[in-house]
């Protein structure tokens, strides 16, 4: 949650509804599921919702908490709410009613074939900022990073139903790009007030979901045997890389500053295949010096970025990864950060390291 003291008011990204994966049981948009939400912070009364996907079968809830922003919009300066979600999309909303900032267009999507599923027949799309990450999963996306990856994801991939984004799971499996590990994701994201700049980690997360009948003694018509990550046989991800961005996002036009591909496997780089990025768990920080610090990807890098170019000004190889947000501090008048170095994702053992660096 986001808290505008001088309104008094608590901005929450919500959940989507239950189960996940099937909603005949419960018809119609959803209302209050996958929106961002605006209370009264003493009250609770309810100021304004904007949905960001109708009736969600596939666990986009909304990963991290909104970022409270003055942007300068259409010749003035608008206090904003921004909200990055799982499919990739940075929805830019009025915080005083709501309403986007940039157009949001509805626009019509596959519908189920699952027995009394009913999906509500369109789902909002961003039009401006441009999407973080690839929407939807076609052939030609299929990962090509070695002939023997191809293969194995191919078989997998040709059996299930994939293609444009919002797919519905089906009992055939059904393949979900941006998976419900984003895209964007749980780290959220950061924000220079100064240029109007949010920074967005983001992955080329991909799931593959299938339901099957439930046991008749079950209290659910559906079950969901298969929910898992869609990787190649070496546990790379199965889309076509580059796996990570980190992004900046100009606010203000909507549009990015720059963007970069972040973090790279070791056993791909000794193969020769280019920087990959890797998938990542965790945010980042902007300070007022012109840097962006995140660890968060699987090569177990902590790295500082000059926020205005996204050249890399440092970086430093960590015991295992640090799958955390960094924090930044003053004491005895120096300047330090840190980063919780926890490991334990992606194949790395636990570890229960804070490392602190100095700035000079």
């Amino acid at each position: 949650m986001s808290v505008d003291v001088e309104r008094g008011w608590v901005f929450a990204g919500v959940g989507s509804p239950s189960f996940d994966f099937y909603g005949g049981n419960r018809k119609g948009m959803n209302l209050f599921g996958n929106c961002v939400l605006a209370l009264d912070a003493l009250t609770g009364e309810r100021k304004w919702h904007y949905q960001t996907v109708h009736h969600d079968v596939w666990d986009w809830d909304l990963p991290s908490q909104p970022v409270l922003a003055k942007v300068h919009h259409n010749g003035r300066d608008i206090d904003a709410v921004v909200q990055t979600t799982k499919q990739s999309f940075v929805f830019v909303l009025d915080r005083d009613t709501g309403e986007p900032l940039f157009p949001i267009e509805e626009r019509p999507v596959p519908q189920s074939d699952v027995p009394n599923e009913e999906l509500w027949p369109t789902q909002p799309f961003v039009t401006k900022p441009p999407p973080l990450s690839k929407q939807g999963f076609f052939p030609e996306d299929v990962t090509d990073v070695t002939s023997e990856a191809q293969a194995h994801v191919k078989e997998i991939y040709d059996k299930a139903d994939a293609g444009q984004i919002f797919t519905p799971p089906s009992k055939r499996g059904t393949v979900i790009h941006p998976g419900f590990r984003g895209g964007a994701l749980w780290g959220g994201s950061a924000f220079d007030p100064r240029t109007n700049t949010l920074f967005v980690d983001t992955d080329e997360n991909t799931n593959i979901v299938r339901l099957a009948d439930a046991r008749p003694d079950q209290p659910f018509r559906y079950a969901l045997p298969d929910r898992m990550q869609f990787r190649d046989q070496d546990g790379h991800p199965a889309i076509k890389p580059p796996w990570n961005h980190l992004t900046a996002v100009d606010l203000n036009e909507g549009q990015f500053t720059w963007r970069i591909v972040n973090g790279e496997y070791p056993d791909l780089k000794a193969k020769g295949v280019p920087k990959t990025g890797t998938s990542s768990e965790g945010g980042c920080i902007a300070t007022a010096g012109d840097v962006v610090f995140i660890a968060a990807t699987l090569d177990a890098k902590f790295r500082a970025f000059d926020s205005k170019s996204g050249k890399v000004l440092f970086e430093d190889q960590l015991k295992v990864p640090g799958l955390a947000t960094p924090c930044t501090y003053e004491a005895g008048g120096k300047q330090y950060v840190c980063i919780a170095v926890g490991g334990g994702f992606g194949g790395w053992e636990s570890n229960d390291e804070f490392v602190a660096y100095a700035l000079p």
